[in-house]
């Protein structure tokens, strides 16, 4: 028996003739165009498969070389790994340098878009470099090694620097030479080792701007210079070290950063602004270097108003602003900053699309501080543990300011809202649910917690959101009953209750619930095999739990989180 299998060329396919393999005469080649084929390799994204074709013919190679080289991700690791007992790039340098020699001496560094160095670089012999006030030679030949690469990157348009050791200057240099770059990320590290920081030098073309792990006494590199000279930025993200707003350390200055934006009266043309971590007063009049009119999408995480103490809060208070100031044209909101002070935000604009009010998760009180910076007493019995659900102090001042923002979220942006999670802490009644689902009839992801017996209610009002796909039911720490609603009952009850209410015509397109840690997934409608008292077949829906990490592309879950997510 032959196993030899006749070779085909790549863009020949053998038709079937009204779906029979036999054929009758001469034998028929179709020739697939070369466009087409360009097509169906563009939805390649995993670089194995993309070597492979590159391996497979000098057209492919011709066709795929330039999608397998345009995203380049090199991580470096301190110790050296193994695998199947036998350490990694045997007879060679590291993965990581061996990818930077192949950028500078191959002719490929052209066809690289996006370049991203990550992981840990150990260096010896620190105290005695720092004593002598020297940066050891074997970091200055690294960053020699990557400027020589972005030399070679003619054609960069994205750089990422996630090293656990800052970039010298030689590598800012050659970004700035580059004639394509728009977007810059860089992740500081944690060390404290000294290291002279320095003056990153503009980058004109810059669009997108991201700077992570931000920490004064980490001796983090100048990007005021950047900022000023940055003219046609349009994204803004900066991250600054939890530890600083955990120790209560007023160790920032906006003048360090913005100083050279407010000496020039430079306005930045930004259009998205994530502040993530900022504990400072507001020493320059931040509001007055955005233009508002031009934003478009804002992330205020523990930032703005949200701090532990009284007097850097006054600092950042808005009512100083007259009100057309702040009439911004905003499409999207995620914060976790809920007051009554700056829930008016959402009444000074209208249009916004996406809003993510972040639950419970990672903050350690809500509501205002007290005196001395200590926060509130919150609502679990210090000496029992047990949720108090009285109408104490806070749980009066939670319930108006939910009420406040419902109010001015469906007023001024029910009819544009697509995407809408509100805090674990306000428990909705059912007239508030009947307000929402009759002001935002667009939604199509919707997180919100619930009182006990609107929970019901929930089933009669979702056929009124014809565009809803994916709900996801919070559990509010200061509702026992609610929480006890939703784990008295097993997963697979849920899914019981789920496979009726959803097989009906007017809930068929809902595909995701989730129910406190639950997350449950819609599938298609199956027939049980029985019928009705009317003689129809009885339909169920496909029910089936998935696991957190199976809706991480889901908004209502990827948003609601305290840390800077990926692009």
């Amino acid at each position: 028996m032959n196993d030899t299998i006749p070779s085909t060329p790549y863009n020949q396919i053998r038709p079937e003739i009204n779906g029979s393999r036999r054929m009758k005469g001469p034998e028929q080649v179709v020739t697939l165009p070369l466009n087409l084929i360009v097509v169906i390799f563009g939805y390649l994204d995993d670089p194995a498969d993309l070597a492979r074709c590159c391996r497979t013919s000098r057209v492919l190679r011709y066709i795929t070389i330039p999608q397998l080289y345009h995203t380049v991700s090199l991580r470096s690791y301190a110790e050296i790994r193994y695998i199947d007992g036998f350490p990694e790039a045997l007879g060679g340098a590291s993965p990581f340098v061996m990818g930077l020699n192949g950028l500078v001496t191959s002719n490929v560094a052209s066809l690289v878009r996006c370049l991203s160095l990550e992981g840990e670089m150990k260096e010896n012999d620190v105290q005695e470099h720092i004593r002598a006030g020297r940066i050891p030679d074997k970091v200055m030949l690294l960053n020699m090694a990557i400027r020589s690469a972005i030399d070679k990157t003619v054609k960069l348009q994205s750089f990422c620097w996630k090293l656990d050791n800052k970039p010298l200057q030689t590598v800012y240099q050659g970004l700035s030479n580059l004639q394509g770059l728009t977007s810059l990320s860089l992740a500081f590290p944690s060390s404290r080792t000294p290291r002279s920081p320095t003056l990153i030098p503009p980058i004109v073309t810059l669009r997108k701007l991201k700077v992570t792990n931000i920490d004064p006494l980490c001796y983090p590199d100048d990007i005021s210079l950047l900022l000023v000279k940055a003219t046609k930025l349009e994204k803004l993200i900066m991250h600054w070290s939890p530890r600083i707003r955990e120790s209560l350390e007023p160790s920032i200055h906006l003048q360090t950063y913005f100083g050279r934006c407010a000496t020039a009266n430079h306005v930045l043309p930004i259009k998205h602004l994530g502040l993530f971590n900022l504990y400072c007063a507001q020493d320059i009049n931040f509001v007055r270097m955005l233009d508002l009119t031009q934003i478009e999408s804002v992330e205020l995480v523990k930032s703005i108003g949200s701090s532990e103490t009284v007097f850097l809060d006054k600092t950042w208070d808005v009512d100083d602003y007259e009100a057309g100031e702040i009439n911004t044209t905003l499409r999207f909101m995620r914060t976790d900053n809920m007051s009554k002070k700056n829930c008016h935000l959402f009444g000074r604009n209208t249009g916004l699309q996406r809003v993510y009010l972040l639950n419970s998760q990672g903050r350690a009180f809500f509501g205002p501080a007290s005196p001395g910076g200590l926060p509130l007493p919150s609502a679990a019995s210090s000496e029992t543990g047990t949720p108090i659900d009285g109408p104490t102090p806070e749980n009066l001042l939670r319930t108006s300011v939910g009420k406040e923002y419902l109010r001015l979220i469906t007023r001024n942006h029910g009819s544009t809202l697509r995407h809408l999670l509100l805090s674990d802490r306000w428990s909705l009644s059912q007239e508030d649910l009947a307000l929402l689902v009759r002001s935002c009839p667009n939604l199509t992801q919707l997180g919100m917690a619930l009182e006990v017996e609107v929970m019901e209610v929930m089933k009669m009002l979702l056929p009124f959101l014809p565009e809803l796909r994916v709900v996801r039911i919070l559990e509010n720490p200061h509702d026992e009953s609610a929480r006890a609603f939703i784990h008295e009952n097993s997963p697979e009850a849920h899914m019981q209750v789920m496979s009726h209410e959803l097989a009906k015509p007017e809930t068929q397109k809902i595909r995701y619930i989730g129910a406190g840690p639950y997350i449950f997934e819609a599938g298609a409608i199956v027939r049980t095999g029985h019928f009705d008292e009317y003689g129809e077949p009885v339909c169920r829906r496909a029910i089936r739990q998935v696991a957190p990490e199976q809706v991480k592309h889901i908004a209502i879950w990827a948003m609601d989180t305290p840390e800077v997510l990926e692009d």
